[in-house]
């Protein structure tokens, strides 16, 4: 289980000159040194991290948990509903799709509705987009969504509320992405006092969803590789979201591989700076 001591586990990963970062909705956390966190570690503190760090920015953190298709009022629309990491909030947010069949098939004729669950969408459409900027690959027909749907469950997304006061729990569709945030921001968020010292000035806060590009020129010279998921170094770590593909490591400390509580990684972490 996550660790909740009362003091936020992110300040104490930090304070251990850790770069903490969320890139394209995934968690990553590279210590000082250049290597990587323990993958098992991240996995098992992802959620209480990730809550932390929106509840300190001031940003939703939000889980994919399904989507259904219907016709409302007029217009036929895709409902995608997530939850918030931090409270359990519950969202949706509302495409517009085709549920109708638009020439002859095998499976129906021209007009007539598709399947239950099924939907289709052109390049143009906005959950399109939306799935580009969750960092998710196209399927190769855009007739196959329905089925890969649960790939949305991987990344952690973003967004923001509408201002109708009828609907206060409904997201704006078009501004729903992967969530980004940058090192500096993050560290600026937790330890602003150092974070002054050390860089002259504090960043604008509210500038939580960053380019790429900001991101990269930090990380890239602490192991991360500027176009994927994979750490740089002789530890063959592939950091992930505990929701998306399985994980390996050979991370190990000293010379026994073994599982470490929070306590003790964290005081191997210390410890192992100290010999720096």
């Amino acid at each position: 289980m996550p660790n909740n001591d009362g003091h936020a586990l992110t300040a104490r990963v930090l304070e251990k000159g850790a770069i903490v970062v969320i890139k394209k909705g995934v968690l990553q956390i590279v210590t000082e040194s250049g290597s990587p966190a323990p993958v098992d570690w991240v996995s098992e503190n992802e959620t209480q991290i990730v809550a932390e760090i929106a509840e300190a920015m001031g940003v939703h953190a939000l889980r994919y948990t399904n989507y259904d298709v219907g016709r409302y009022q007029g217009y036929s629309g895709l409902t995608l509903r997530f939850s918030d990491i931090s409270d359990g909030s519950e969202y949706y947010a509302i495409f517009n799709v085709i549920l109708d069949r638009a020439r002859n098939t095998k499976h129906g004729s021209k007009g007539k509705a598709l399947k239950r669950g099924e939907f289709r969408v052109g390049k143009n459409h906005g959950f399109t987009k939306f799935w580009l900027k969750a960092g998710l690959e196209l399927p190769r027909r855009l007739s196959t969504f329905h089925d890969r749907m649960g790939k949305l469950k991987a990344p952690v997304l973003t967004g923001e509320l509408s201002n109708n006061p009828s609907n206060p729990d409904r997201l704006e569709a078009k501004t729903l992405t992967a969530l980004n945030l940058s090192p500096e921001a993050i560290k600026a968020a937790f330890l602003p006092d150092n974070f002054r010292t050390s860089s002259g000035q504090l960043p604008d806060n509210s500038r939580t969803n960053l380019p790429d590009n900001e991101i990269h020129k930090t990380l890239d010279t602490k192991g991360l590789n500027r176009d994927s998921n994979y750490v740089e170094n002789n530890h063959d770590i592939k950091i992930t979201s505990n929701q998306g593909n399985k994980v390996s490591s050979n991370t190990s400390i000293g010379n026994n591989t073994r599982e470490q509580s929070t306590d003790e990684w964290l005081a191997d972490y210390e410890a192992r700076y100290q010999e720096l």
